[in-house]
C-alpha cells in the first residue's frame, strides 16, 4: 500500500477544511432562501357561512366588519378573500379543501367562520375582535419589509391630536367614540344625532361641536388608548360607545343618554383644549 507523507496529507486536510468552509455559507444562503420560499407569499382568507335562505346575505355582516377593520391597511400586504355557503355543494367542498389544506379539524368548526393563513376566528363577534390584529400578524410573516406596499406608521402621542383645531371661545366640544357594528353605538345614535347645535350655557350662546370618531379606522384606536388612560378610565367602562368632554366622560349608553346634555349644560364641554393631549 502506498503511504502518504505526513506533509502532504496536511495539505490535503487543509484543503478540505478550506472547502467545507466555503461550502458553509452556500448552504446556509440556500436554506436561508428555501426558507424564505416556504413562507406564505399574500394573506390568504376564507370566510365560510351557512345560510339557507335564498334571500338571505351571509356575507354583508362580514364585509361590513372587513372594512371597518381592515379597509385602511388591507392594501398593505397582498392578500386574497374567498367567501363560500358551506350550505351550497361548492362551498362545502372549498371548506373541506381549507381544513385539509392547513390541518385543521372540520368536526370542531362552526359558522361563520374565517381562516386566516391557518388560524381560525368562529363568529361574527371574534372575527371583530381579532380580525385586524391577525390580518396583520400574517401580513408581516407573508412580506418582507423591502416587499411592502407603503408603510403604516404609529402616530406618536403628541400627534394623535393635533389634526383637531382649537376650540373658539365659548364653543363646546365632544369627543365620541363609536363603532358601526356596535348596537349600543346604534341605539346612542339618535342621542348624539339629537344634540342641538347651540346651547344657552351661564347665559351666553355655546356653538356644540362634535367629533365623532370610529375606534376602528385610523389612529382612532390609539386615540381612545389614549384617552382611556388621560381620564383613568375604568376597565369595566372602557367601552364603546363613549364620551370625553373637558374634564369627564360618560361611557355607555345609560350615562350617555342620561347625563351628556345636562354635563353640556353645565359647562363640561367649554375650553376643550387639544393641546392639553400634545404635552
Amino acid at each position: 500500500m502506498k503511504r502518504i507523507p505526513i506533509q502532504h496529507g496536511k495539505r490535503i486536510a487543509a484543503v478540505l477544511l478550506l472547502f467545507l468552509l466555503l461550502l458553509l455559507p452556500s448552504c446556509a444562503q440556500n436554506e436561508k432562501e428555501a426558507n424564505q420560499n416556504d413562507r406564505p407569499r399574500s394573506v390568504s382568507l376564507y370566510f365560510f357561512h351557512d345560510t339557507a335562505c335564498g334571500a338571505c346575505d351571509g356575507t354583508k355582516d362580514f364585509l361590513s366588519i372587513f372594512e371597518e377593520q381592515i379597509g385602511d391597511v388591507r392594501e398593505l400586504y397582498p392578500y386574497t378573500l374567498e367567501m363560500q355557503n358551506v350550505f351550497q355543494t361548492e362551498g362545502s367542498k372549498s371548506f373541506e379543501r381549507v381544513m385539509e389544506q392547513y390541518g385543521l379539524d372540520p368536526e370542531s368548526a362552526s359558522f361563520p367562520m374565517l381562516v386566516i393563513n391557518g388560524k381560525e376566528l368562529f363568529g361574527l363577534e371574534e372575527i371583530e375582535k381579532s380580525l385586524r390584529e391577525n390580518f396583520l400578524s400574517a401580513g408581516e410573516a407573508a412580506v418582507t419589509p423591502d416587499e411592502l406596499a407603503f408603510t403604516v406608521e404609529k402616530a406618536p402621542e403628541d400627534d394623535l391630536f393635533r389634526d383637531f383645531p382649537s376650540a373658539d371661545p365659548g364653543e363646546s366640544v365632544v369627543l365620541y367614540f363609536y363603532r358601526s357594528t356596535c348596537p349600543e353605538c346604534v341605539t346612542t345614535k339618535p342621542v348624539m344625532d339629537g344634540l342641538p347645535e347651540t346651547m344657552e350655557i351661564n347665559g351666553t350662546e355655546s356653538t356644540v361641536t362634535v367629533y365623532s370618531l370610529n375606534s376602528r379606522t385610523g389612529s382612532n384606536p390609539e386615540r381612545i388608548r389614549y384617552l382611556f388612560e388621560k381620564y383613568e378610565v375604568p376597565e369595566d367602562k372602557q367601552m364603546v360607545p363613549i364620551v370625553f368632554l373637558r374634564d369627564s366622560y360618560l361611557a355607555g349608553y345609560d350615562e350617555i343618554s342620561a347625563g351628556l346634555e345636562q354635563g353640556l349644560l353645565d359647562g363640561g364641554g367649554l375650553d376643550f383644549d387639544f393641546s392639553v393631549f400634545q404635552e
